[in-house]
């Protein structure tokens, strides 16, 4: 492990947020919130390498590490949820939208090899009834229609197999929502 301050970016974006409520009945109503987020971030100045590791050929900040700063995240996210109350019942929907990621691979053959993730939108919904003053009970899920990033490069999957490492990720592990897909639950929450 090596610890250098090797590197200085800037970042720059803008985050728009905006709540309301909304009355459908005498004990019911929805809660909106609207969510944008835009940023880029830039690396702006790379100092050199030491020369232990230049000397070998080696960089700490190749085009790897480079991409990983600048275009691994989504350059935009935006976000819609609403969520109905009514009496001990409240339901909760959000939707998200991630822009377009991407980071290069090496994987060892001498070339890179640029994955993507790809613009998606994400569903969150969650049921809840209350139980009482201390309890509830919920049932939901998170990535209720088990959306995927795409898959990484199939050339740089076979590269990485044919340098002796097939235990590599078969999904971009940059992706801002997860690799795991759909995730459901039911919960039961008691306060003290």
């Amino acid at each position: 492990n090596v610890f250098s301050n090797g590197l200085d970016t800037r970042t720059r974006g803008l985050d728009i947020v905006l709540n309301f409520a909304t009355a459908t009945g005498q004990d019911s109503g929805i809660d909106w919130t609207f969510a944008a987020n835009f940023n880029q971030t830039r690396v702006t100045h790379i100092r050199p390498t030491p020369i232990e590791l230049s000397a070998s050929g080696q960089s700490l900040f190749d085009r790897v590490a480079i991409s990983t700063l600048e275009t691994a995240s989504p350059r935009w996210r935006l976000t819609g949820s609403a969520q109905w109350r009514s009496g001990p019942w409240s339901v909760r929907l959000r939707e998200t939208f991630y822009g377009p990621s991407s980071r290069y691979q090496d994987p060892g053959d001498g070339n890179l090899y640029l994955d993507k993730a790809g613009a998606k939108l994400i569903t969150d919904l969650e049921a809840t009834r209350n139980l009482g003053a201390w309890t509830s009970v919920s049932v939901g899920a998170d990535n209720l229609f088990n959306t995927f990033p795409n898959r990484v490069s199939a050339a740089a999957l076979a590269a990485s197999a044919a340098a002796g490492n097939p235990a590599v990720e078969v999904y971009p592990a940059f992706s801002p929502w997860g690799l795991g897909g759909g995730f459901y639950y039911v919960k039961l929450r008691r306060s003290f």
